[in-house]
This record gives C-alpha cells, sequence and structure tokens, in this order.
C-alpha cells in the first residue's frame, strides 16, 4: 500500500520508479532528506485501503490513499521527481518542505 516510507533523518533518494499502489508512493516521515530523480505513477485509492483505515492502528498511516508524494516531517526538498496518473499529486502535512 506504501511503495517508500522514509522515517529517517538526512537521507538521500534517488532514480526509484513506484507504481501501482493505493496509499502513497513515497512517504517521508523524516526531516532533511533529499528525495531527487524518482518516477511514481498510478497511485490511486482503492477500496482496500478504506478497509485498512478501519483496522486498530492502520487510520494514521492511511490518511492520505491515493497520494504520490506525502510529505510528514521537516525541510524535506523533492525534485526532479515525475509524477503522472495519481489522485494527489503532493500532500505537505510537514514544515518547510520543498517540492520543485
Amino acid at each position: 500500500m506504501i511503495g517508500l516510507d522514509l522515517a529517517a533523518d538526512e537521507s538521500r533518494v534517488s532514480n526509484n520508479t513506484l507504481m501501482t499502489l493505493a496509499t502513497a508512493a513515497i512517504r517521508v516521515g523524516g526531516n532533511r532528506n533529499r528525495l531527487r530523480g524518482n518516477a511514481v505513477s498510478s497511485v490511486h485509492a482503492v477500496p482496500a485501503c478504506d478497509d485498512a483505515k478501519s483496522r486498530p492502528g492502520c487510520a494514521a498511516a492511511l490518511t492520505r490513499c491515493g497520494t504520490g508524494v506525502w510529505l510528514l516531517g521537516q525541510a524535506n526538498q523533492v525534485f526532479a521527481t515525475f509524477i503522472s496518473d495519481v489522485d494527489q499529486s503532493v500532500v505537505d502535512d510537514g514544515i518547510a518542505n520543498s517540492v520543485r
């Protein structure tokens, strides 16, 4: 349901291809990460995502079904990332994140 879940700080993530997911292709919970040159496609909310939200402990991790890049942390940078065929391209629930 989540392609890449980045909870670390100051990581570099580049040149990944993520597709056909239901919650988020890339979920960034850490801080000061750099994501470059990734490709994200075919990320759509499906009934299974809504069903999983009802399970104990899953609601917070699945609140943004159909998201290409979901930013939760602080001071993350996303650039040169190709995003297509997604319900929501980028959701920024964090602080001072940059998407170019």
